[in-house]
C-alpha cells in the first residue's frame, strides 16, 4: 500500500507488487479523470470504475488496460450502453439507451448495431431484424402501435425490395419498395393446382 505522484501530475494510491501497480488502487490522471479498481502489473485488469472529466462513467471489466468483458458506460449526455465490450468497443450483446428514450437491444460489432437486434421508439414503433452500420438492413419487421407493420427487405434504413404490409385493420398485402418509396402492390402468386404438363 502506498502513494505515487508522477511528473505529469497524475497520482496513484493503492497496492503495489515489486514497485508496480498491482492489486487494488486509484489512479487520478493529470486531467482529473480517475480509475479505481483492480490492477495487474501496471495495467487496469479486473473490475474497475473509470470516471472521465466530462462526467461520463464506465463500470465493468478491464483486461490488459482495455474495457473488455461485461460493463456499463454512461455518457454525460444521458445515454448509456450495458453489455459486452472488447478492446474498448461495444462488441457482442448489449443494450443501448438514448437520452430521448429510444433503445436498441441486440448484437454489436465494433460500436455498430447489428447484425441482429430490436430497436424501440418512444412513440411505440418497434423494429426487429437485421442491421448494418447502425441502420435497418436486410430482413426485418417494423411495427406501429396502431397495428400496422411491414415485414420484408431493407437497405440502409429504408424499405427496399419486397415486403408484406399489414394495415391497422389486419389486411395484408405484398408490396414492392425502392429506397423507401412505395412502388406497387404485388398480386398474390397463382395457386398451384398440382397438375403438371409433360
Amino acid at each position: 500500500q502506498g502513494k505515487l505522484t508522477f511528473a505529469d501530475g497524475s497520482k496513484y494510491e493503492g497496492q503495489f507488487e515489486s514497485d508496480r501497480k498491482h492489486g487494488v488502487g486509484k489512479y487520478t490522471y493529470s486531467n482529473g479523470s480517475t480509475y479505481e479498481g483492480q490492477w495487474k502489473m501496471e495495467v487496469q485488469d479486473g473490475h474497475g470504475i473509470e470516471k472521465l472529466v466530462d462526467g461520463s462513467v464506465f463500470e465493468g471489466q478491464f483486461k490488459n488496460g482495455d474495457k473488455s468483458g461485461k460493463g456499463k458506460f454512461t455518457w454525460n449526455t444521458g445515454g448509456s450502453y450495458e453489455g459486452d465490450f472488447d478492446a474498448n468497443d461495444m462488441h457482442g450483446e448489449g443494450q443501448y439507451q438514448w437520452s430521448d428514450g429510444r433503445s436498441y437491444t441486440g448484437q454489436w460489432r465494433r460500436n455498430h448495431m447489428g447484425p441482429y437486434g430490436t430497436m424501440k421508439w418512444t412513440d411505440g414503433r418497434c423494429y426487429e431484424g437485421q442491421f448494418r452500420d447502425g441502420k435497418k438492413h436486410g430482413e426485418g419487421k417494423l411495427s406501429w402501435p396502431d397495428g400496422r407493420s411491414y415485414t420484408g427487405q431493407w437497405d440502409s434504413g429504408r424499405q427496399h425490395g419486397v415486403g408484406v404490409a399489414v394495415t391497422a385493420k389486419g389486411l395484408s398485402k405484398n408490396s414492392q419498395w425502392e429506397h423507401g418509396n412505395f412502388i406497387c402492390w404485388l398480386e398474390e402468386p397463382p395457386e398451384v393446382t398440382g397438375e403438371t404438363k409433360t
